[in-house]
């Protein structure tokens, strides 16, 4: 969202195989204790390679004090015998 920044992240590398189904969710879990749902799942190609995203934001409850979105994007290598994925998080909060 233009109207963000970064207020932190966190890049992971794997190459032990690509694995999106299992931080989702993990994150999932991790984020609904904090008050957070996921909000928009989807899937993007870039230049011939393909980006996975989730978003968080928190929940209508949560929403009252915490303006928060966390954004969790995963780059897939482009080719087909390697297993490396690239992902990471970000928190995002309002400037």
């Amino acid at each position: 969202k233009p109207d963000y920044g970064i207020d932190s992240e966190q890049m992971y590398i794997t190459r032990d195989g690509y694995s999106w189904a299992v931080v989702h969710k993990l994150s999932g879990e991790y984020f609904g204790r904090f008050g957070f749902a996921e909000s928009q799942k989807s899937q993007a190609g870039i230049d011939g390679q393909t980006v996975d995203y989730l978003v968080w934001r928190p929940t209508w409850l949560h929403s009252v004090f915490d303006d928060r979105i966390v954004l969790a994007v995963a780059l897939r290598e482009p080719r087909p015998d390697s297993a490396t994925m690239v992902f990471g998080y970000f928190v995002l909060q309002p400037r």
